[in-house]
């Protein structure tokens, strides 16, 4: 390890023992792949090994082959937007034309709006990923190395804020845009093979960060990033606070955060009503509210989805958008760009409230399984009006059994009514 470098990046980086946690991680991951692969080269052979990897690498992109050899040859079409760039108000569009031809697909980006001032653009790697991530989600089943990505071509021009230039900033580019970019392929594969549609996701980590200095922590920068619900499918209702579709990981254990840091979680739970209704419903988002308890710090947010909930599909319901409010004073504040805002100063006392989406429903909500809409409404994630309402499901005296003869009347009096 290479001390005096080491030094020298950490004296110019925020919170150095951190960071040198990160790369003593980094190394430590790459001591346990070296370890590993050492084990397989002693016992298959240098040659053997070569082999394998060529191999794994052909059957992918063959597998990748055989399913798009599936799909009519044709352009499908999809669009989806960014709330806004934080700085102006307009949304910024992502536009999907997905041409498959045989067994190759090529993704144009052409039509996506133009790079924005605000720190929402893409560096064409993280966009690019994305596309890969949004196949991945439809094709699970193809193991994944570069040769599944073979089939597919990607035109991303630099007049888009996808491929975004110096100096073009792109805090947002490497957790936000992907998300949206990864929801409009998978948008498209949904168009030209429904069976494996799913509604859409959650689709914002909404980066949450204070920073401060108190004479026990000395200088700190708390980084809070979070999960949300996941579309209803095929098979079965969403996810209830999933990670990223970026990542594997949300934000570390509250317990945590309240010894780190000067934070006292006031609340961490199941956001009631946020899925989308549908035949199978969406996953539920969170609640999350932090508050501020020790000295002064100033507190960034850097999130979506607060104007453009997660879809429904095939007659399901939006998931509910995404929100974030600071208690200040006593007086609650709404960032003027909704999910998007830094510098906000924190006083002991102060909370942020954050409810994050959840995701799309799945099919009519008037054919979900009646005692599952029960099951909802005896756990409080749903009430007694939005399974009369929007379901269509009535209750005996007791409010807890299922009456079966006034749920099939109500739901045809309600499909007669749209």
């Amino acid at each position: 390890l290479n001390e005096g470098l080491l030094r020298l990046v950490l004296a110019n980086v925020r919170v150095p023992s951190e960071r040198r946690g990160d790369i003593q991680a980094h190394l430590a991951a790459f001591e346990v792949g070296e370890h590993q692969l050492k084990k397989l080269l002693d016992r298959y052979g240098r040659e053997t090994v070569r082999m394998c990897m060529a191999e794994l690498k052909v059957r992918s992109e063959q597998q990748m082959r055989s399913y798009l050899e599936e799909i009519s040859d044709g352009t499908y079409e999809y669009t989806d937007y960014m709330d806004n760039d934080g700085i102006e108000q307009t949304p910024l569009q992502i536009n999907l034309k997905m041409t498959i031809s045989g067994s190759n697909a090529h993704l144009d980006f052409s039509d996506s709006s133009p790079p924005c001032q605000g720190p929402m653009n893409s560096v064409i790697s993280a966009a690019t990923s994305a596309c890969y991530l949004g196949f991945r989600h439809i094709f699970p089943e193809i193991p994944i190395n570069a040769g599944c990505f073979k089939p597919l071509s990607i035109h991303i021009p630099k007049t888009t804020f996808l491929n975004a230039q110096y100096p073009s900033p792109v805090a947002g580019g490497s957790s936000e845009v992907p998300q949206r970019v990864g929801d409009v392929v998978m948008g498209a594969l949904e168009k030209a093979i429904p069976e494996r549609g799913a509604a859409g996701i959650f689709g914002t980590v909404t980066n949450q960060s204070i920073g401060g200095s108190t004479p026990e922590l000395g200088p700190y920068v708390m980084y809070m990033f979070n999960g949300g619900g996941y579309g209803g499918h095929p098979e079965g209702d969403g996810m209830t606070y999933g990670s990223p579709i970026i990542s594997v990981a949300r934000s570390q254990p509250v317990e945590l955060y309240e010894q780190r840091y000067p934070v006292r979680i006031r609340k961490f739970a199941i956001r009631e009503e946020s899925a989308g209704a549908g035949r199978y419903r969406g996953g539920f988002g969170a609640i999350m509210e932090t508050e501020f308890i020790k000295g002064e710090g100033k507190a960034s947010v850097l999130g979506d989805r607060g104007a453009f909930g997660p879809r429904g599909l095939y007659g399901g319901k939006d998931g509910a958008p995404c929100k974030i409010e600071f208690i200040l004073d006593n007086q609650a504040y709404i960032p003027p760009h909704g999910l998007k805002d830094s510098g906000i100063i924190l006083k002991p006392g102060d909370l942020i409230r954050l409810h994050t989406p959840g995701g799309g429903g799945y099919g009519d909500p008037l054919e979900r399984n009646p005692f599952l809409v029960a099951d909802d409404v005896r756990r409080q994630y749903i009430s007694l009006e939005t399974a009369r309402d929007v379901y269509g499901v009535l209750f005996q005296e007791n409010m807890v059994e299922v009456d079966e003869a006034a749920t099939i009347a109500r739901r045809q009096a309600l499909r007669q009514e749209l």
